[in-house]
């Protein structure tokens, strides 16, 4: 069971209409959860997560496949993930940001997939800071932002839910995306993550559409992609490895242990760029991580993906027990 607590203000009546409206959306949603065969040991999918490790962990990876007869390709564009992957050919490794958009075709449904979590709070300021000097990654929306004068609210408004949106590839047809009215275009390569909020507000907006009084739903941010978090993780529990970046050696023991890849050791991997890449200014980051954990409104612009996280740490502490593995101190 989940437990979403809210910051603003409700009346008693309000809420109660509102868990019923949960439960509504949640159940509509479940309808078009994907399920997963992941019987085959011949091919792996990475679900990479921006600001979450997975450099990382691509960088452990990476030279594995180099040493063995396999190919290993990176999904640039989401019409490839969404369609046009299954012209180019056949790959024993999928890594890419828009990996759950095969869900929606079907495609690579006989593979062991992966991914590595972070908590939302200390992604968001790794993503705000790496954002600032990186402007042109497409993970940062430079088309609506000027991170001249960008405040640190303003982006996390922006970036809110990065994780669950993430999933909603594999659950919306792409030519849906692609064919929303506010989407048009800009929906190509990574960016498309952007758009993912836009649509599930147009769809919210349509499916409420007439109705005398939605008791203040619609003034919950990112309220349109609440129906997609349960099937998010009947996704996740399809996975056969979840990782925390904030359990990163524990993590790579767990990859070790259950995704079968012969000859690979995730566990002896050169994991120095987990603490090395993108550093951040040591004090900026101090303060905004404190105001990540601390203010309401951040909070707010955070609350589907912090569900999904606590989801996601379940299913990873319930893999280690599962492979009798030990568990380490956190990293902080």
């Amino acid at each position: 069971m989940v437990t979403i607590l809210l910051t603003t203000e409700t009346t008693m009546s309000s809420f109660f209409t509102y868990i019923i409206s949960v439960l509504i959306l949640s159940t509509v949603a479940a309808e078009t959860s994907v399920k997963i065969d992941t019987d085959s040991d011949q091919c792996w999918v990475m679900h990479r997560m921006p600001k979450a490790g997975s450099t990382t962990t691509y960088s452990i990876l990476e030279p594995w496949v180099e040493t063995r007869d396999m190919t290993l390709h990176h999904i640039p564009t989401y019409s490839q993930a969404g369609g046009k992957y299954n012209q180019d050919g056949n790959y024993d490794i999928v890594s890419s940001f828009l990996a759950p958009a095969l869900m929606s075709t079907g495609l690579g449904s006989q593979c062991k997939w992966f991914t590595m979590f972070r908590h939302p709070a200390p992604r968001l300021v790794s993503a705000y800071l790496y954002c600032k000097t990186m402007v042109t990654d497409l993970i940062c929306g430079k088309e609506e932002l000027d991170f001249n004068t960008i405040t640190f609210k303003e982006f996390a408004k922006f970036w809110s839910n990065f994780a669950l949106r993430q999933f909603v590839l594999a659950l919306v047809d792409s030519k849906e995306i692609l064919e929303s009215p506010s989407v048009k275009e800009m929906a190509e390569g990574i960016y498309v993550l952007h758009m993912v909020p836009v649509y599930a507000r147009e769809m919210f907006e349509k499916d409420t559409n007439g109705l005398e009084n939605t008791n203040g739903l619609e003034n919950i941010h990112d309220i349109g992609m609440l129906k997609y978090l349960q099937p998010a993780m009947n996704i996740l529990d399809t996975y056969e490895a979840v990782g925390i970046m904030e359990n990163f050696d524990d993590s790579m023991k767990l990859f070790d242990a259950a995704l079968d890849m012969p000859g690979m050791a995730w566990d002896k991997g050169n994991t120095k760029m987990y603490n090395t890449v993108h550093l951040d200014s040591e004090n900026e980051h101090e303060e905004l991580l404190h105001f990540a954990f601390t203010d309401p409104e951040i909070r707010q612009y955070m609350w589907l993906d912090l569900v999904l996280y606590d989801y996601a740490k379940s299913l990873f502490h319930e893999g280690m027990y599962d492979f009798n593995l030990r568990e380490e101190e956190e990293d902080k």
